[in-house]
């Protein structure tokens, strides 16, 4: 069965399922839960162009989902995220948590978006707004007009495309990663958006 998922640093590839099935591609993301570790929380956000749907292997997570909290624990069912609802997450000072993200529709945009996101180790705010910009994220401001926020992340995300690196032309296989790791190999500690 392993020759049947390719790692894609960091989307997992099903090549047993069709392209278009959600089971497809994943992206996993693991926080250590290290009490000197920093809290990993990714700000209020949306997409426009497609839904999430958040599962939890371990652990427990905070998501926020359209001014609610909800504690998301292993074994509970996945969590939808539809397209234009306002969402972020927080882990939980202390406590390990392992959890999938699947898209709808699938595919491997999601891995790009991360991989473009922090080709450079932690981003910068300029990395943040230009990959938004080019990844179909839309920062969710103060008012919650979301076509305010599209107009934000439009012109200071295209501003930023001057200022950061670019995003990648393709997706980047596990095998193209050297052996000691990218600059930021996983989303342990601090290697996510945002920490507070």
């Amino acid at each position: 069965m392993s020759s049947q998922i390719e790692e894609l640093a960091p989307l997992a590839l099903s090549k047993a399922k069709a392209e278009n099935d959600i089971d497809r591609h994943w992206t996993e993301v693991t926080y250590d839960g290290e009490l000197d570790s920093e809290v990993l929380v990714v700000p209020t956000h949306w997409h426009k162009h497609h839904d999430e749907l958040m599962e939890v292997l371990e652990g427990r997570l905070k998501i926020y989902l359209d001014g609610k909290e909800h504690i998301v624990a292993a074994g509970d069912p996945p969590m939808l995220i539809p397209r234009r609802h306002r969402h972020g997450l927080s882990v939980i000072k202390g406590e390990r948590v392992r959890v999938t993200e699947r898209t709808i529709p699938a595919g491997e945009f999601k891995a790009l978006f991360f991989q473009d996101m922090f080709q450079a180790g932690s981003p910068s705010i300029l990395t943040v707004f230009r990959a938004s910009y080019d990844g179909d994220g839309y920062i969710s401001l103060p008012g919650n007009i979301q076509l305010l926020d599209e107009v934000f992340i439009t012109v200071v995300g295209f501003i930023s495309k001057f200022f950061v690196l670019p995003k990648p032309t393709k997706l980047k296989r596990q095998s193209d990663v050297p052996v000691d790791g990218p600059a930021v190999a996983s989303t342990t500690g601090s290697s996510w958006f945002f920490v507070k």
